[in-house]
């Protein structure tokens, strides 16, 4: 008899546990947002406008002062124009950098290795830059 009720004991817990154990909880959730919508553009900076190339003097033979014009660029914020002059391989052979008001400058420059080409860079306060197309000065 007590071989019976351990049985029944046993059967009757086992069911008990299976029926009384929960099911998994289970939850949905949804949620949405709209948000403004947002343009975002890149600067571009602009070259300095008409620019010319004036020799206005031949010191000797190495040396040549040239008179540079320009009008200012049409960037914002912007804060310096660089002279430069190159040599005939491209590589720079001096360069001078101007407050962001001035719009004409008379440097010189050594012309050993041949006549410089000159250009004119605009400079900005977050680091940008753009030069215009090279020229050449009329030679000494």
């Amino acid at each position: 008899m007590t071989g019976i009720r351990r049985t029944l004991l046993l059967a009757a817990l086992t069911v008990a546990v299976f029926l009384g154990t929960p099911a998994a909880a289970q939850a949905a959730f949804s949620d949405s947002i709209t948000t403004p919508s947002a343009t975002i553009s890149t600067a571009t900076v602009a070259a300095p406008g008409s620019v010319t190339a004036q020799t206005v003097g031949c010191d000797n033979s190495r040396s040549q002062t040239v008179r540079m014009s320009w009008t200012p660029s049409t960037s914002t914020r912007v804060a310096a124009y660089r002279v430069i002059a190159y040599r005939a391989n491209g590589l720079v052979a001096a360069s001078n950098t101007f407050i962001a008001t001035t719009t004409t400058a008379t440097v010189t420059y050594d012309r050993l290795g041949g006549n410089p080409v000159f250009a004119v860079a605009t400079l900005t306060d977050y680091g940008w830059t753009k030069e215009s197309p090279r020229m050449e000065a009329l030679p000494c």
